[in-house]
């Protein structure tokens, strides 16, 4: 729990410029104090200004595409019977068709409460599952061909990220989830360009969090869970985090792999180098060189806890 609110007091202080090596050096430390307690954080974290000075707006041609794929998700569900939940974690009854309705009407995109919109839908076998994929895969979605089983994530070039879970103690109720970042329907528009570079390199647009501070941040998902926390300062990339997916074994390559392309991709995006940044990817290991540079970055891997990061600055 402490790392959590230091980790957690932390982003927001570079966030909001109350806050060396890195994005710290645009942090300003001297009003800062000490928090003990989770819910002493919860109480800072509610006090701190919200409100982003760039200019927003709403993309409405892929909110179109959204509620087109999820009036044809409800369509199919319903003929079959399937059961199926639209959620979002600010709002009680979700939909894209929300976010449609907000575009047209000309609502300020600040004030939308709708974030992340998830889709789940339950099956009672793998064959309906596999099924409900393919029919999924003639509309577009051509990387759910064939998909069953038990558990598999998907990141698609739409920019949905797509997961299969299953409840081991029924031994059925297999479940898809089907995930829409916010950024693709609304949001800041100095960060749309980064963000569907992000997307057609498959890399799930978790947050993009601005609150007026000296820097942003956006979080980052890849098929594997990593965790990939990017700062960003005059739309540009200044740092960024990486999460290996391993923790014990560690004559492993830090990047698995199926995702050292779409990590290459991601550093090439932070350095404007494909060439230097597939090598970092494909040599680095979790027990082996420990710090270097790379273009105008330098970087080096770390040790948190039971994993390893990778942290690039410039």
């Amino acid at each position: 729990m402490i790392k959590k609110i230091i980790l957690c007091c932390l982003m927001i202080g570079l966030l909001t410029g109350c806050g060396t090596e890195g994005v710290l050096r645009y942090a300003d430390m001297s009003d800062s104090a000490r928090i003990d307690t989770a819910e002493q954080f919860q109480k800072m974290a509610a006090e701190l200004p919200r409100e982003d000075s760039g200019k927003w707006s709403y993309r409405l041609d892929n909110i179109k595409k959204i509620v087109q794929l999820f009036t044809q998700i409800e369509k199919i569900c319903d003929e079959k019977k399937i059961p199926i939940l639209v959620e979002s974690a600010d709002e009680k009854t979700a939909s894209p068709k929300k976010w449609l309705r907000n575009a047209q009407k000309g609502m300020d995109p600040k004030k939308e409460k709708m974030r992340e919109l998830s889709a789940s839908i339950t099956f009672t076998s793998e064959q309906e599952e596999k099924e409900f994929c393919n029919r999924m895969a003639a509309l577009g979605l051509k990387e759910l061909q064939n998909c069953k089983g038990a558990y598999w994530n998907i990141m698609t070039k739409q920019g949905y990220k797509i997961s299969s879970d299953y409840d081991e103690e029924k031994e059925s109720d297999y479940e898809i989830e089907i995930r829409v970042p916010d950024i693709m329907a609304f949001g800041p528009e100095r960060y749309f360009g980064l963000a569907d570079t992000f997307l057609a390199n498959q890399l799930y647009v978790n947050k993009v969090i601005c609150c007026g501070g000296a820097v942003d941040g956006i979080v980052l998902e890849q098929e594997y869970e990593a965790d990939i926390v990017a700062f960003l300062k005059d739309q540009k990339i200044q740092e960024l985090y990486i999460k290996s997916s391993y923790e014990e074994d560690k004559d492993k390559d830090f990047f698995p792999d199926k995702v050292k392309n779409k990590a290459a991709a991601l550093l090439t995006t932070l350095t404007g180098n494909r060439s230097d940044s597939l090598s970092l990817v494909k040599e680095l290991k979790l027990d082996g060189k420990v710090k270097g540079e790379l273009g105008d970055f330098h970087w080096k891997k770390e040790m948190y806890w039971d994993s390893y990061t990778l942290h690039l600055w410039s």
